[in-house]
């Protein structure tokens, strides 16, 4: 449906003319989420339990992001505080 823009129509003024026309949203099936035979009162149910899932999943990778920053960055100055100890004996 692109394709068929007209020249001198912005995409916003042309997404609006044919969601008006068309009517896609009417269309049974068509949403991202509709799954034949299932009533609207199921499909929340289960995007309420993935949003769930989701969230605590990013809060599994965000608390194993910063305790493997923080490990990281301890191994790193202890490495430093050698070298720096290092470089002072002169040896």
């Amino acid at each position: 449906l692109e394709v068929r823009r007209p020249p001198r129509i912005l995409y916003e003024q042309w997404d609006q003319r044919l969601m008006a026309d068309v009517g896609i949203n009417q269309v049974p099936g068509m949403g991202q989420l509709d799954i034949e035979g299932m009533d609207p009162g199921d499909q929340n149910q289960y995007i309420e339990d993935i949003s769930t899932i989701l969230a605590f999943g990013v809060v599994v990778v965000l608390t194993f992001g910063f305790v493997f920053g923080y490990v990281y960055l301890q191994n790193l100055q202890a490495k430093a505080d050698m070298m720096q100890r290092l470089l002072d004996s002169g040896y």
